[in-house]
């Protein structure tokens, strides 16, 4: 047998013993339903019992100390929330109290409407709890601090709302001869109208913070499907997305054969201390074209870390907010034995809270940093030119030349135009090569490359 049930039995036995000596003195008097005047709402909805018979003073002065006591308990519940760090505790105890104490004010005969509209908040309140408790158990007993704070604070308004209405009940319960000052009711009733007001504002904030937990756990596991979309590579994982190139085409056969082989014997060169090859000429001149079949050729030889390439097509392309995520995830795929690293460093690193530098570091170069082979892997930035936004641009570059000499196997492979920002970090450096390369030459245009081009789309 439950306490509560317990408790219920032994004031039943103890109500009829108290109406059975009564009896022997005094007739019964018509209507003992319960004093006449007094709203007696039904609470069964609730689960709790309806309210009982007449009680004797000393009944109802227990029923009292029952409350007081509960509310205390509260208090405690309380303090151990302060300390907290999981919910499904704390719920279960306050619950449980709370229903005791509304039992007790029941006992007690607190029976105005005022009281009876409070008690059936808390209640409604209970019985909420009660369906997070079992959702915490059937799922994750985890918890924010704002779930817990703002508990804490509901918790310790009911504790005093308890406290309130025993304070009240032993008022009312010593006022004889139906004798009460001008005015104590209707300012009992304000009173208690400003209590159920702060009780009901603490409980929006707390069921506010638990549907707030609720989302955010919808969020965790959509990203948590997006990682594991992201790390397993299809069939076709050369080319999953626009950001990667797959729209843009490769050279033909046979056409930019000076260029490709410079490009391969840079890339191959694993003592050279130019890490970054930066191909730049004006628009239309095949610069993405030349990017794209090196990202297919380092892709086939195991040699492609990422890719990112820029386009003025779509927003997401023109800047470098989803830079570092995007590279990560295409070097996961690339690399598989990198893939674990990274996907613990993208859940600790949330690109909304984490500014643009401790991104890269956190998601590129300390991922990069544990590769242990001896051959090179080539990372690849398509036309940089289009980031909208040249501080953006700047600082990618800057980014780069910080930390490519602690990872002297990753080599970069740049195109952009020749824009003046992207020029001042770049010309000159220590780190750039293939910045002198020159793809067309209107004086001595690469006919044999023509040739095939016509022959291949005419042919």
């Amino acid at each position: 047998m439950s306490l509560l049930s317990k408790f219920k039995k032994k004031k039943k036995d103890k109500d009829k013993l108290a109406q059975s000596g009564s009896s022997k003195t005094s007739a019964p008097r018509s209507g003992s339903g319960g004093p006449s005047g007094v709203d007696q709402r039904d609470l069964t909805t609730h689960d709790v019992d309806p309210p009982l018979g007449p009680l004797s003073h000393s009944s109802s002065s227990r029923s009292f100390e029952e409350a007081s006591e509960i509310a205390e308990q509260l208090l405690g519940i309380v303090k151990d929330v302060s300390e907290a760090t999981e919910l499904l505790s704390p719920l279960k105890s306050a619950s449980a109290l709370m229903i005791r104490g509304i039992q007790a004010f029941k006992s007690a005969h607190i029976n105005t409407t005022a009281w009876v509209d409070l008690c059936d908040d808390m209640m409604l309140h209970v019985n909420q709890m009660k369906q997070w408790q079992t959702h915490l158990e059937e799922k994750s007993n985890s918890s924010n601090r704002s779930c817990l704070e703002a508990l804490n604070v509901y918790l310790n308004i009911s504790a005093n709302v308890i406290k309130g209405a025993t304070e009240y009940g032993s008022r009312k319960d010593n006022i004889t001869g139906g004798l009460k000052r001008a005015g104590t009711a209707q300012t009992k009733k304000e009173e208690i109208a400003r209590q159920r007001e702060r009780l009901t504002s603490a409980w929006q904030a707390f069921e506010a913070a638990m549907n707030m937990e609720a989302l955010q756990r919808v969020d965790r596991i959509e990203m948590y499907l997006k990682e594991s979309e992201v790390f397993m590579p299809s069939p076709a994982a050369f080319n999953p997305r626009t950001v990667y190139g797959n729209k843009v085409e490769v050279c033909e056969e046979g056409t930019r054969t000076e260029v490709l082989a410079i490009i391969r014997k840079w890339a191959a060169d694993i003592d050279t201390e130019k890490q970054i090859f930066w191909l730049n000429d004006a628009a239309g001149t095949g610069k993405s074209t030349i990017a794209a079949t090196m990202a297919r050729e380092w892709y086939q030889t195991h040699m492609l870390a990422g890719r990112f390439f820029f386009s003025p097509n779509d927003v997401r392309e023109r800047t470098t907010d989803s830079f570092c995520l995007t590279m990560a995830e295409d070097i996961a795929v690339n690399q598989p034995e990198m893939s674990g690293f990274i996907r613990r460093a993208i859940k600790s690193t949330p690109r909304d809270h984490f500014p643009f530098d401790q991104q890269f570091e956190k998601l590129l170069v300390e991922p990069l940093q544990t590769y242990a082979r001896d051959h090179p892997l080539c990372m690849i930035i398509d036309a940089l030119d289009n980031c909208d936004h040249q501080q953006e641009r700047g600082q990618l570059l800057e980014l780069l030349v910080q930390f490519l000499p602690s990872i002297r196997v990753v080599k970069v492979f740049l195109t952009s135009r020749p824009v003046q920002d992207i020029s001042d970090l770049l010309k000159g450096n220590r780190l750039v090569t293939g910045d002198d390369i020159q793809l067309l030459d209107i004086h001595n245009p690469p006919q044999n490359d023509i040739t095939l081009f016509v022959e291949k789309k005419l042919g």
